[in-house]
């Protein structure tokens, strides 16, 4: 198509349809229907629960395991990538059209500098912030599973081709959407290197696909190696599952995505909003679920918490509960002569009320625990001994025929 200066067209013509309506339909300039508003609610829910989940994220890193690594640093890179990302949807649907049939727009909005530079910064935005979230994973693999060469060996593979592949595509969108210095962003919008960036719709989201299922198997070959239980081999790998969501995501991206390039301009704002919420739902699901280890982490600690306070309660309440019954039915130590048994260091308790016989329970010191190696020598008989055996055993973790260690929970 060759390059139109849109200062040529007539006023008459910029204000009325972008393109022609389909037979029979009315063109509606003023208040049309807009599917825009299912990408904002949508997006910022999303959004929110990811936002959730890479502040918990940097808790645990920061404060709980004091270890702030690269894959956290990619991560809230890729979290800022989404953010903006976020913003141009948002911008495109309040102030673009997005998300209206093309033929319900005018000309004069549709070519304006707003629309055109928003759909701009959405195809310049979604490559570094797709590339950001796949390296965050991959780096949090490296960490993982580093001391099995296979997949140390599969993880740089995928992070170099990760880099390389993304790195191209941002800067040939960035080479073929932007103007020259002596075009408009009309005339280029309009022009063939806009046409040529087009083509690259669909397989940035293929590669993208491919990325995303690559990055789903590592973790699954390297939790089948673990040695752990089955049960607890099925919990975290259902950790990494959650990605399967950021799959459909990905799938519904090229599906939308090779509409929108087979049909530029036929009605671009109205099949451009679900291209814009499946990267958006895609980037914010990617996010969330490479914290979701940190999540595991942060549930686990209050669960322990919660656990530890659950038990010393009820042990408070289970003996304010004996105290008391102790007071109303007749529970009482005997106040007597002290007995052989008493003088032995015994206490003789009955039950005032109940024909039950009495019973003798022995004061003893709290347990003490020995740890020793060698002959084991005399100790003080002062009360209760609990003998363990202790074993260690050491792994080298650089053989590759060793199971990793993950701790995940």
């Amino acid at each position: 198509m060759a390059s139109t200066d849109p200062s040529m067209i007539p006023a008459a013509v910029l204000a009325g349809p972008a393109v022609p309506p389909p037979v029979g339909v009315k063109p509606n300039l003023t208040n049309p229907d807009s599917t825009g508003h299912i990408l904002i609610i949508v997006s910022s829910i999303l959004l929110g629960i990811m936002l959730s989940f890479v502040l918990n994220r940097l808790y645990v890193k920061i404060f709980m395991t004091r270890k702030f690594g690269w894959d956290d640093a990619s991560c809230v890179v890729a979290t800022l990538f989404t953010i903006a990302y976020f913003t141009v949807g948002v911008i495109g649907v309040t102030q673009c059209h997005v998300g209206v049939h093309l033929w319900n727009v005018t000309l004069g909005d549709f070519l304006s500098n707003t629309n055109i530079i928003d759909v701009y910064l959405s195809e310049i935005l979604a490559s570094p912030g797709f590339m950001f979230i796949k390296i965050t994973f991959f780096l949090l693999y490296l960490q993982l599973f580093r001391p099995v060469r296979s997949l140390r060996i599969a993880i740089y593979i995928g992070l170099v081709f990760t880099l390389l592949a993304y790195t191209s595509f941002t800067i040939a969108w960035f080479a073929l959407g932007t103007p020259s210095t002596h075009e408009t962003w009309q005339q280029h919008f309009l022009g063939p290197e806009q046409t040529k960036g087009n083509g690259l719709d669909w397989p940035i989201p293929a590669i993208g696909l491919a990325g995303d299922i690559y990055i789903l198997v590592i973790p699954l070959v390297g939790i089948y190696g673990l040695q752990l239980p089955m049960r607890r081999k099925i919990g975290v790998a259902m950790v990494f599952l959650t990605g399967v969501l950021a799959i459909i995501a990905s799938i519904l991206r090229i599906v939308y995505t090779v509409a929108v390039s087979s049909n530029t301009l036929s009605d671009l704002t109205y099949n451009l909003m679900p291209v814009q919420l499946t990267i958006i739902v895609e980037m914010t699901l990617g996010v969330t679920v490479s914290c979701m280890p940190a999540f595991s982490h942060m549930l686990h600690q209050h669960v322990s918490s919660l656990s530890v306070l659950r038990s010393r309660l009820t042990s408070l309440f289970s003996k304010t509960a004996r105290s008391t019954k102790g007071s109303s039915t007749g529970w009482s130590s005997k106040h007597t002569a002290p007995s052989a048994s008493e003088q032995a260091g015994f206490v003789r308790v009955h039950d005032g009320d109940m024909s039950v016989s009495d019973y003798e329970m022995a004061r003893y010191k709290a347990p003490r625990t020995y740890i020793s190696s060698g002959k084991s020598g005399r100790t003080e008989e002062d009360g209760v001994h609990l003998k363990y055996e202790v074993k260690q055993e050491t792994h080298d973790l650089r053989d590759p025929q060793r199971s990793p260690v993950m701790e995940l929970f």
